[in-house]
């Protein structure tokens, strides 16, 4: 009786090619991958917003690709500021550019020493990153807090795109972490100069500022009417700071 050696069988059955061993295929990993960085010493809107064009088209040719924005306020920024910065920059790629909103993600990254604003791409499938702070403000609960303050009804790209969400979203955010918390609207009217032509504004004009801001708060975010002063600053810059009353 011939015996067979497995062996010798295996060894004719690989080098005849009947059976093949498949190849080891290495699994590529897609992240998210920062693009661009840019801060609040750009010197102007328009330069801000050219390092969000530079994205547009990566956007466009990518459908399924999600953008998204990252802002940490400088330690000595007010809380708001860079909440801010993130949402007039998804307004412009939204209302300007046409991006779809559930494309532009906003993400408010606490504080690092200086203010910046970080822009991710986000692949198909891929987590968002995650804001990665580098300190943390001292902050005295015995005190009140200046939120944010901002112009209105300026000129420049980037009064143009800041709407009410920009300004006023992050403000809401914090009262109703905070249901015991008060706050202050005030309000300042533009004031005149006779030697630039500049025209003063109408009196009452910084009152109707800051009842604008009230109802957008108490209409859109339910905030208890009660729980938001109103204070008309008089004539200064035309524009609004937010305080949290403590």
């Amino acid at each position: 009786m011939t015996r067979y050696f497995p062996e010798l069988i295996c060894l004719a059955v690989l080098f005849s090619g009947v059976v093949k061993l498949p190849h080891a295929q290495i699994a590529t990993r897609e992240t998210a991958r920062k693009v661009d960085t840019y801060n609040d010493k750009i010197p102007s809107g328009e330069a801000e917003q050219w390092h969000l064009e530079d994205q547009v088209k990566t956007l466009t040719d990518n459908p399924e690709t999600r953008l998204c924005i990252i802002a940490y306020g400088g330690q000595d920024d007010a809380p708001g500021k860079a909440g801010r910065f993130a949402l007039r920059a998804k307004h412009y790629l939204v209302s300007m550019r046409g991006i779809d909103t559930e494309r532009v993600v906003t993400i408010t990254g606490g504080h690092r020493k200086e203010f910046q604003v970080e822009l991710w791409i986000v692949p198909k499938g891929v987590a968002l990153p995650k804001p990665a702070p580098t300190i943390q403000p001292s902050d005295d609960l015995g005190d009140n807090l200046l939120f944010d303050e901002f112009e209105i009804d300026c000129e420049g790209w980037k009064c143009g795109q800041e709407d009410d969400a920009a300004h006023l979203d992050g403000f809401a955010a914090f009262l109703k972490r905070d249901p015991k918390s008060q706050a202050c609207i005030i309000a300042y009217a533009q004031s005149g100069d006779d030697r630039d032509g500049q025209k003063w504004n109408e009196a009452g004009r910084g009152l109707k500022i800051a009842r604008a801001q009230k109802r957008y708060l108490v209409n859109k975010y339910g905030i208890t009417p009660s729980r938001l002063t109103i204070v008309d600053g008089g004539y200064s810059w035309r524009g609004v700071a937010l305080w949290i009353m403590r």
